[in-house]
């Protein structure tokens, strides 16, 4: 008996704690009867409140729903397809998460409403069905048809269309066919149904069925673009403030709906740009203004792009001054950076029309400053060097793995570049593709001509807002034979390209970019450049580097024959581990100059503990690279550093 008493008083607070009904429990055996009619009530068995249960009417929400703008051609097409005689007068919306599916849905509620439908559904009953609801907590077949039946129940007066979310789970529940399920649903002429699933669901579960194919028409739901996100962030704005308290400039939704459609690439526009603004409001409720400021210091905390970057203005603008800026990162090739910041500039930030990546073939000698370039363009189109997605194929491992590096198809081999492409845009560099074998060459095809590859995940790997830059040094020695003029050796390298790898992949690109030698001249400017890398190191620990030219010249020397990439190598063994050891010798410590000259036995190093460089203008130490125009006996070169 007390175990029944405890059982009937759980079941009480149970129903309190869903404010469903009020009873007093000082009495259970009285109320026994209402106790179980209310615990029916609530596990939606009966059928008078089931649709309140697992659905709500649209109808009666419609003055309460978000604005829906831009959509009119869906929402045309759905009454086209629900007013039709033949059985298909049942739309499926198909599109990916978050572009708007349920938003059209909303827009007929509204339309019907209004009476600004053809009579043939202008008294029906529009009913959204939460059909995972419905499956939740049933634990067997019978239940499950209980609920479903007590559902049917509930729309056998009038004219009832149904909306079903996530209509693949009719498919995909386990309990029964989904066709004969779905036939069960339409069995009443009465009742017509909207679904809606994404493009990749609708592919696996639903269209092969036959009773799907022959009930139901598609609707394709495709991404609005950043002007009609604009539209749509201006109609909830006002909704917008009112929840936060806040004011929202209108230059806070247009760079909401622009940065979230160039850098939050995993989501779709509106939605990424809906909570874009509405993260921002939430975050800055005691500013009482939004701006585009706060728009981009949300969208930083997304990315890891810095707030800098994204507020640089317009991308054709900044585009323009893209190749006097490279020209300082990459020496010696102004031709080739003039080219490729004129594609750039003509295609603009995005993909190309068709929405594949970018992709440039870079061709020359190593170590003129290919790699360097997608550095470059790695810190200046996406924010920073960590941008860059390097896969080298001379490397044996790179070469085995590259399709698991890309989707990761080899057991327990890391996906690196899938992980780097999902979160944020990126530049691919796939180094030596000579190197590749046609398995690589048809994944590289793939992702050149679709946009998008498939992980061994069944995940979709989406390249389109990459740049993929690749390189080869296939015909280099053309360029450096010295026979006829470079423009011939050009046309020489494009040429044994063009015989070497296929054409589906050359038309893929966008643009061909062979790279000249370097001279002696150049490589020295880019000694210069790498030992600016090392005194900036330095500078942090305040410590301050002076390099003469002589030195440079000995080190552009014994780097000209393989260029810049064995430069960097030489300097870090040689130069920045010698400075190392003075370090740990207590050699130089901070406020020290270390001057490199050139001596008997190679490079020589004094240091200068007094200060280190003084801008004496303003008295504050200058943390940069001087360099000493001459070769000076080691006191005359203090000297002239100091008075520099």
């Amino acid at each position: 008996m007390d175990t029944e008493k405890f059982r009937v008083k759980t079941e009480v607070e149970k129903l309190r704690e869903k404010d469903t009904i009020k009873v007093s429990y000082k009495k259970p055996w009285g109320v026994m009867s209402w106790i179980k009619a209310g615990v029916k009530k609530l596990r939606g068995k009966d059928s008078k409140n089931t649709l309140k249960t697992y659905g709500y009417d649209l109808l009666e929400m419609a003055e309460k729903l978000d604005p829906v703008i831009g959509r009119d051609d869906e929402i045309t097409s759905v009454i086209r397809i629900l007013i039709s005689l033949r059985i298909m007068n049942n739309p499926i919306l198909i599109g990916e998460p978050g572009v708007g599916k349920t938003a059209i849905v909303e827009g007929l509620a509204k339309r019907i409403v209004s009476g600004d439908v053809p009579s043939n559904i202008a008294n029906v009953k529009l009913i959204a069905l939460d059909f995972a609801s419905l499956l939740s907590g049933a634990k067997h077949l019978s239940e499950f048809e209980t609920r479903l039946n007590d559902v049917r129940k509930g729309i056998e007066k009038g004219k009832v269309i149904l909306f079903i979310d996530n209509f693949d789970l009719i498919f995909t529940q386990g309990f029964m066919n989904g066709g004969v399920l779905l036939e069960w649903i339409l069995a009443r002429d009465q009742v017509q149904c909207i679904g809606a699933t994404t493009v990749e669901k609708y592919r696996k579960h639903l269209e092969n069925d036959v009773t799907f194919r022959k009930r139901f028409e598609k609707v394709f739901v495709a991404e609005p673009t950043v002007p009609d996100t604009i539209s749509i962030l201006r109609g909830i704005k006002q909704k917008c403030e009112d929840w936060y308290g806040v004011q929202i400039q209108d230059g806070a939704l247009v760079i909401a709906a622009q940065l979230s459609g160039l850098y939050i690439i995993n989501r779709r526009l509106p939605e990424k740009a809906v909570d874009l603004v509405c993260q921002a409001c939430a975050e800055e409720s005691q500013l009482k203004t939004v701006g585009p400021d706060q728009i981009a210091k949300v969208v930083s905390k997304w990315t890891g792009l810095p707030v800098s970057f994204l507020l640089r203005g317009d991308d054709k603008q900044y585009l323009i001054g893209l190749g006097d800026r490279l020209k300082q990162r990459v020496v010696g090739q102004d031709r080739a950076v003039e080219e490729i910041a004129e594609a750039l500039l003509i295609l603009g930030l995005r993909a190309k029309l068709g929405r594949q990546p970018m992709s440039f073939l870079l061709l020359g000698e190593p170590g003129v400053g290919k790699t360097e370039l997608a550095k470059a363009l790695a810190e200046e189109l996406f924010g920073g060097g960590d941008r860059l997605v390097k896969i080298n194929l001379s490397y044996k491992i790179e070469n085995q793995y590259f399709k698991a590096r890309l989707i990761g198809d080899v057991s327990g081999y890391p996906t690196r570049t899938y992980e780097a492409v999902r979160r944020r845009p990126c530049v691919i560099l796939i180094d030596k593709v000579e190197e590749a074998d046609s398995a690589m060459f048809s994944i590289l095809l793939r992702v050149l001509e679709e946009g998008r590859l498939t992980d061994s995940q069944r995940r979709n790997v989406d390249f389109r807002d990459t740049l993929v830059i690749i390189t080869s040094s296939i015909g280099a020695h053309h360029l450096s034979s010295g026979m006829g003029s470079i423009e011939a050796a050009r046309e020489k390298v494009v040429n044994e390209v063009r015989t070497l790898f296929k054409c589906r992949l050359l038309n893929g690109l966008n643009k061909i970019v062979v790279f000249d030698p370097l001279s002696r001249d150049q490589l020295k400017s880019v000694a210069r450049l790498q030992f600016k890398d090392v005194a900036k190191r330095l500078a942090e620990k305040g410590i301050a580097l002076a390099v003469t030219d002589a030195a440079l010249d000995l080190v552009s020397d014994k780097c000209y024959v393989d260029g810049a990439r064995k430069m960097e190598r030489w300097i870090e063994t040689n130069v920045v581990t010698e400075l190392a050891k003075m370090s740990l010798r207590d050699e130089i410590d901070e406020n020290s100059t270390v001057y490199i000259d050139v001596g008997i036995d190679g490079l020589t190093y004094q240091v200068d503990k007094i200060g280190g460089i003084v801008d004496l203008s303003t008295a504050q130490r200058v943390d940069i690279l001087i360099q000493i125009p001459n070769r000076h006996k080691a006191d005359s070169a203090i000297q002239t550093v100091k008075t520099t």
